[in-house]
């Protein structure tokens, strides 16, 4: 798991979850969200989203439906907290 705070300014500061399970998407999304000032967390499946999601404070997450696997946890998670989620 990656996270890091670019200091630019668009999103500066605000903290958005990645979930990913190709490398170099996963890898290109959070680095766009970095330069806009995001401090980007990456993932690559559901068991590390929900980990994330614990653990930190986010303010939405962009996810990725590519690959069969039960995101409903993670949705259902996801709308709990009241986050704005991207698929």
């Amino acid at each position: 798991m990656e996270s890091q705070d670019s200091g630019a300014p668009g999103l500066h500061g605000i903290h958005v979850l990645v979930i990913e399970d190709s490398p170099g998407t996963l890898d290109m999304l959070t680095a766009l969200l970095r330069l806009e000032g995001a401090v980007a967390v990456g993932v690559a499946n559901g068991r590390d989203a929900l980990s994330a999601l614990r653990a930190h404070d986010f303010a939405g997450a962009s996810v990725i439906f590519a690959k069969p696997c039960d995101w409903a946890q993670i949705v259902t998670y996801l709308n709990g907290l009241g986050l704005a989620a991207v698929a």
